[in-house]
This record gives C-alpha cells, structure tokens and sequence, in this order.
C-alpha cells in the first residue's frame, strides 16, 4: 500500500500541499536548510566579534595604546564592515571629545556592523561593551 501523500505527490507531479490528509516531505527540510544558513551567519558574525574584541583587547593590554589607536591598529586586520566600525569609531573618539565612549560605540556598532542578524540577547551584550571597557580590558587609556 502507498502513502497518500506519495499518491499525491504522483498525481500533482511532485507538488505538495500543506493540509490534514498530505504530508509535506519537503516543507521539513526547507526550514531546517534555512534555518541552517541562518546560523551558520550568525556564528560567522559572532566569530568576527570575537576576533575584533580580542585584537583590541591585545592592543590596549599589550602595547598600552589609546583607545583610537587600538581602534585604529585592529581595523588594519579586519576586513569589510568590521573595518569600517572600526575606523570610523576611532574618528569619532578623536572628533567628537564631548560624547562618551559608550554612546560612541553603541552609535557606530549599530549602524555599521550586521548585529541585526543576532539575538537580542547577543546584540545588547555586545553594546553593552562600551559602558565596561575599561574593566573589561583591565586598563584604558583615553586622550593619554
């Protein structure tokens, strides 16, 4: 005897309805597929904020660098958008002295860096690095 949804699968040359009485084969490994690709994003981006985190976390510990200087020394070895988030926060630390550290690094993290693709669990761990990063680094040093 056939499954009903092979017998219809046969008779729609291979479509497949979602409903009470056919199964749907294909709709189960198209999510899983998807949603395979939606992590495998979201670790590279986590990945990449590891790697951006701790490069600057030796350029201020090891070589005792300003925050623009780390800021700037770690977009050197970071590509794309990372780069970029990188640059223009260490342009704004020098151009902009009135504004904290935090709110600087909320403002350019989240315009220029994909944080959209990540929970918002992981989103606000992130930011939130700005308003500890002097005792996240152990030291920091602004306009030394």
């Amino acid at each position: 005897m056939r499954e009903p949804y092979l017998e219809f699968m046969t008779e729609t040359g291979g479509l497949v309805e979602n409903s009470r009485n056919h199964s749907d084969p294909f709709s189960g490994t198209g999510l899983g597929l998807c949603k395979s690709m939606e992590l495998t994003a979201r670790l590279k981006i986590l990945e990449k904020l590891a790697q951006l985190l701790l490069l600057l976390k030796g350029e201020i510990r090891c070589t005792g660098a300003t925050l623009e200087d780390a800021f700037l020394d770690a977009a050197a070895k970071m590509p794309g958008e990372y780069r970029l988030f990188l640059k223009e926060t260490a342009g704004w630390l020098q151009q902009r002295p009135g504004i904290t550290f935090d709110e600087i690094f909320r403002e350019c993290a989240a315009r220029l860096l994909p944080l959209y693709k990540l929970s918002e669990e992981e989103r606000e761990s992130f930011l939130s690095l700005g308003k500890n990063w002097d005792i996240w680094t152990g030291k920091c040093r602004w306009h030394s």
